[in-house]
């Protein structure tokens, strides 16, 4: 499925999310949008990293909102992580972009690589191999995705969402 919107929007906007923040982090990436999350990651790692890397800052921290030296950040103020996408996502007018559903790793945030059915043979179940002709990749963690049952559920509940923001 394809979405098609009046807003143009870039996916250049890269985040960096605080402890809090985990599946926020698994939305945005699921979106196409560059976020990094650690749950090792300290208060100060986390707001070096923000600046040198030039990344919005989302937290729920209000100790971290009040710093003066941290230029972008965005403090979230939903609990329900389907409510902070939401909230991000007016907050900084972003919308799903055509073609960039689903082209990052959910768990490190690489971007994933094609992969053809003949090299995941033997890396997957059969039933999957047999179901499926799309494979994708992460050359950084070697997870192996593909559209599945939870790859539909996610892209309507992604969908339902761009729809509550327009």
């Amino acid at each position: 499925m394809v979405f098609s919107f009046e807003r143009k929007v870039s996916l250049r906007m890269k985040f960096i999310a605080d402890v809090m923040l985990g599946k926020l982090a698994r939305y945005l990436r699921i979106l196409g949008y560059d976020t990094l999350y650690s749950s090792q990651m300290d208060e100060e790692e986390l707001i070096r990293n923000a600046i040198a890397q030039k990344r919005m800052l989302l937290t729920r921290r209000t100790k971290i909102k009040r710093r003066e030296d941290i230029k972008d950040i965005l403090f979230i103020t939903q609990d329900n992580p389907k409510k902070q996408l939401r909230e991000v996502c007016e907050r900084l007018h972003l919308m799903p972009v055509a073609g960039s559903l689903f082209t990052r790793c959910l768990s490190c945030n690489e971007i994933l690589v094609d992969m053809s059915k003949d090299k995941v043979e033997g890396k997957v179940p059969e039933h999957i191999l047999n179901a499926h002709d799309s494979f994708s990749f992460c050359p950084h963690c070697n997870r192996l995705y593909w559209p599945g049952t939870h790859h539909e559920r996610m892209l309507q509940q992604t969908k339902n969402q761009a729809r509550n923001i327009l």
